[in-house]
């Protein structure tokens, strides 16, 4: 029963996506037109009557190169004001994405927002992450990951998601959650899904625990109080419950290798089937921000405290998400493992589906 309740919630939760998606019509025409650049048309030199015919057609050439190589194709991507999202940002203020042809523009968008946006034509890519991607398609929502966009720390210790509790709650092994209360974001997205994964990797019964869901802005203080026993904190929640007393229990990404896919960005199959050029200028320019990001820490601490509300002094301070760049095959397969155990996705799952590859 807990499992069809759980079903339920989520395919409610996409029908709703579903209906708006269809309130959207049929999207704008602009992504029909970014297949590549245009032609350049740019008449011959008014010398060519003193050139040879093979020096004006070599000129000619060279003209239209220079031309094509100046006009970039526009697309758009839509992110959330989270630290995972940094390569993104990168992409563009570092130039990754022009060196690959394209203009890229941001727009910060709710995470409900995404899938019907894409879907709709309104946005050519999103930031969202593997599991959405994966329920979306279980649930007929033609859409794919296109790239990575953040992934686990190599060590557990320096992950993003953590789980902290309270000093005094006498919890002091995740087999000590028994019977108590965990604030969640949200039940069934990336964070509670990644610790119901972490605690099983441990062995403990995670039906024995009480989920609950508060916003994260919340959680430092409830732990705090003692409102909840633990909560699941992304950063800088994470480091600001810190702040405040609690302790770190674990991380959520034990159990977890460190290539799967986490945050990524995806995109409507059917922009996907009708831009393949402009999808893979996308995925070169998103790995190469990715790159970048991993080697230049300090470069992200610094973007994030520009397009998040995080204060630059608390940016230096946040455990960062993970920047290598590329898909693992096995990392989705590790997901729908997941996702089968909750019921939300099908066992005959297909997850080499979920997402393109150039």
């Amino acid at each position: 029963m807990q499992s069809l309740a759980r079903r339920f919630r989520v395919l409610t939760t996409l029908l709703v996506l579903a209906v708006l998606v269809a309130g959207c019509g049929d999207g704008n025409d602009a992504t029909e037109t970014t297949e590549g650049a245009p032609a350049s048309t740019a008449p011959a030199s008014t010398t060519a009557d003193t050139q040879t015919p093979a020096e004006e057609e070599d000129e000619t050439s060279e003209t239209t190169a220079d031309t094509a190589a100046d006009e970039l194709i526009s697309v758009n991507a839509a992110y959330i004001p989270v630290s995972a999202a940094a390569a993104l940002h990168l992409g563009v203020n570092e130039g990754f994405f022009e060196a690959e042809g394209l203009d890229v523009t941001l727009t910060e968008a709710e995470p409900p927002s995404m899938i019907p946006s894409v879907l709709s034509g309104d946005i050519d890519f999103a930031f969202l992450n593997a599991p959405a991607v994966m329920v979306a398609r279980e649930n007929g929502l033609a859409v794919q990951g296109v790239a990575a966009a953040s992934k686990n720390s190599l060590e557990p210790e320096d992950h993003f998601i953590q789980l902290v509790v309270n000093p005094d709650s006498g919890i002091s092994s995740p087999a000590d959650l028994a019977g108590r209360t965990v604030a969640v974001d949200v039940l069934y997205q990336l964070p509670h899904l990644s610790l119901l994964n972490a605690l099983r990797s441990e062995g403990v019964d995670t039906s024995s625990i009480e989920f609950t869901e508060l916003p994260f802005p919340a959680m430092p203080e409830a732990v705090a109080a003692g409102d909840v026993d633990a909560v699941l904190a992304v950063e800088p929640f994470a480091t600001l419950s810190e702040a405040q007393g609690g302790q770190i229990l674990m991380s959520a990404s034990e159990g977890q290798e460190p290539e799967l896919a986490q945050s990524v960005m995806l995109a409507s199959e059917q922009f996907i089937s009708a831009n393949t050029d402009v999808v893979d200028r996308f995925i070169r320019g998103m790995d190469n921000a990715m790159a970048f990001a991993e080697e230049n820490p300090d470069t992200v601490r610094q973007v994030i405290s520009e397009f998040t509300a995080i204060p630059p002094e608390m940016a230096a301070q946040i455990r960062l998400p993970a920047f290598r760049p590329g898909f693992d095959d096995e990392s989705w397969s590790q997901w729908m493992d997941v996702l089968v155990s909750e019921g939300l996705v099908s066992e005959d799952f297909d997850v080499e589906a979920a997402y393109y590859r150039p």
